[in-house]
């Protein structure tokens, strides 16, 4: 009996070492200069075949949404809301809503505009990734930024 709640547990581990080891998305972030203080900040998920992830806009109750937070810096301030690209929706019986989500490929953008010429964005992206077979848990991604010179 000692035995087999042994092996139970090694499988147990070893599945969840394997799951830990998914990365279906990869981030890309980027600037484009716009004018002399304005850049957008550009942030590119590129989602492996069969996964998504959720838009930046679900409704409460819903599935986790994607996230984007900036540290605060008086070298810079947003410029209103950050924007997606286009997504698809379908209704969610688990949820009782439609659910917007993204596959292969996202792009979140965020204006910023500047008060110095050279300076360094820092943010963190949230999300969930899911296939239909399962949902990974919440996953963050640090990224920071060099903008001029």
């Amino acid at each position: 009996m000692k035995k087999l709640h042994f092996i139970l547990i090694a499988i147990f581990f070893c599945v969840n070492a394997k799951a830990q080891d998914l990365n279906p998305v990869k981030f890309r972030v980027y600037s484009k200069k716009i004018s002399r203080v304005e850049t957008e900040i550009c942030m590119e998920a590129r989602i492996d075949t069969g996964w998504q992830i959720y838009s930046l806009n679900i409704a409460d109750g819903g599935p986790i949404k994607t996230q984007v937070t900036f540290k605060p810096s008086k070298y810079y301030r947003l410029s209103g809301a950050v924007s997606e690209s286009a997504r698809d929706s379908i209704y969610s019986d688990a949820f009782g809503m439609n659910i917007r989500y993204f596959k292969r490929r996202a792009i979140f953008i965020q204006k910023i505009i500047t008060t110095k010429a050279n300076i360094i964005i820092r943010g963190k992206l949230s999300y969930m990734a899911n296939n239909d077979k399962m949902c990974l848990p919440p996953d963050s991604v640090n990224f920071e930024l060099k903008i001029g010179g």
